[in-house]
């Protein structure tokens, strides 16, 4: 979903140094859907982290999603991972009340904002004031980001390099010994890899004849309601019926507002529509 020009220059220089590529709307929701493919597969889960090659994985999808952006895994996509994960962090951690005086946060779903009484705020921001930002501040992919677990640590930092590196001394047959166990190991992994893949293979097949049915009733009921804006061109109809399918919550919220009320919402919630 496409923002006002005010908050597309917000949310592109959110977390951004000056030097540092400016991300578009559009490629930090496809790079968040990526986030969570990766994660709902299970191949790049770690007890700590992601496994190595998780960004290759996510640049691969950006590549796809976003062509002509020339989006890296380093520095790029790297570098807006660990931003969403710090501004994640910060603002689930006032709803959750995980951090002192965060009782009496809400968050407001439609303008994807924490919500609280100016007293709590002001208590708030005296013992933490470097998160007074985050009041009236919108964080458009909370919800979403919410899907992607292990975030705090990432399996190949620094530190966990330099302590592969330090490689102890051995002798030939104990290398040779070495060399055996890491070729059961890689098979060991592939035949995990592939137990994983056959049953969300499976899982998938279910889940998309379920959802084709659910879809096609979805696209019905979208079609329908737009008809009844009279005033709306077919084409722009398309488009918000588009819009509209990607986002359940705002699909939602569309269909439960009486015909009259709907075209003020649509222009309100999509002004890029034109």
């Amino acid at each position: 979903m496409r923002r006002s020009s005010q908050s597309l220059q917000s949310a592109t220089s959110q977390g951004a140094k000056v030097g540092r590529r400016k991300w578009t709307i559009f490629e930090v929701e496809k790079l968040v859907e990526a986030m969570r493919e990766m994660v709902d597969s299970g191949v790049y889960k770690a007890d700590n982290g992601f496994k190595l090659g998780y960004l290759h994985f996510l640049e691969e999808r950006m590549s796809t999603s976003c062509p002509n952006s020339g989006l890296k895994s380093k520095p790029h996509i790297e570098s807006r991972f660990k931003t969403l994960k710090k501004d994640w962090t910060v603002f689930h951690d006032i709803l959750t009340g995980a951090c002192h005086g965060c009782s009496g946060f809400v968050y407001d779903n439609e303008n994807n904002t924490i919500v609280a009484s100016d007293d709590v705020w002001a208590d708030y921001i005296k013992n933490l004031p470097e998160v007074e930002k985050w009041h009236g501040k919108r964080f458009y992919y909370y919800d979403e980001y919410s899907g992607v677990p292990n975030t705090m640590n990432i399996a190949h930092s620094s530190g966990s390099r330099r302590a592969r590196s330090k490689k102890p001394e051995m002798s030939s047959k104990g290398s040779k010994r070495q060399s055996g166990d890491s070729r059961t190991n890689i098979r060991d992994y592939m035949l995990k890899v592939a137990e994983i893949m056959a049953v969300e293979i499976r899982k998938s097949t279910v889940e998309i004849a379920k959802t084709i049915l659910v879809d096609k009733e979805r696209r019905e009921a979208v079609v329908a309601a737009l008809e009844e804006v009279y005033s709306v061109p077919n084409i722009e109809r398309a488009i918000y019926a588009i819009k509209l399918m990607k986002r359940n919550k705002l699909l939602v919220g569309f269909l439960s507002l009486e015909a009259p009320y709907r075209l003020t919402w649509l222009q309100r919630m999509f002004p890029d529509v034109k």
